[in-house]
């Protein structure tokens, strides 16, 4: 039920502001995308940009964010990522003890989905770290190359070790 309430409030704004800005989820060249740069907020204009400048290569990259987390909505990831082989979902939090909380529940809601892609976590942007093309770049490599479980990238690993011993 919210989940429709949803949509019907977003095509009201866009219908009074002509601006589209709400709904569950917006794609971005997901028509036929193997694979998907996924995350929320803000992070969402590096990634279709670097979705942009992949597909300016030849290769198959969409971005997909997610509006509303809550509920989550399972079946319309499902539709907007049926096709897909990987999913790269980029997230600024993680559950400690864990991997990204967006990557968890995307994992968990599509359990069970026939032929629902592979879900690979990036944690990106922690202690006001900037995210560059670069860094999205390279977590792609990473994901088309195997599986990620759940992936720290940019941090500097001697400096936690140290700041570890200090502790």
């Amino acid at each position: 039920m919210a989940r429709g309430v949803i949509e019907e409030v977003a095509a009201d704004y866009e219908l009074a502001f002509g601006r589209y800005s709400g709904g569950l989820l917006q794609g971005h060249h997901l028509e036929d995308a193997e694979m998907v740069l996924m995350g929320t907020g803000s992070i969402m204009g590096l990634l279709k940009s670097v979705s942009d400048e992949l597909r300016a290569e030849g290769r198959k990259v969409g971005a997909l964010k997610l509006v509303s987390y809550r509920p989550f909505p399972t079946e319309a990831l499902a539709k907007a990522l049926a096709g897909a082989k990987k999913v790269a979902v980029f997230e600024k939090a993680i559950s400690l003890g864990g991997t990204g909380i967006l990557a968890a529940d995307l994992r968990s809601g599509l359990h069970g989905y026939k032929g629902s892609p592979e879900v690979n976590s990036f944690i990106v942007g922690l202690g006001g770290k900037d995210m560059t093309p670069g860094t999205i770049k390279k977590a792609v490599e990473m994901a088309e190359a195997g599986y990620v479980d759940s992936h720290f990238m940019e941090l500097d690993e001697e400096f936690v070790k140290e700041a570890a011993l200090v502790l």
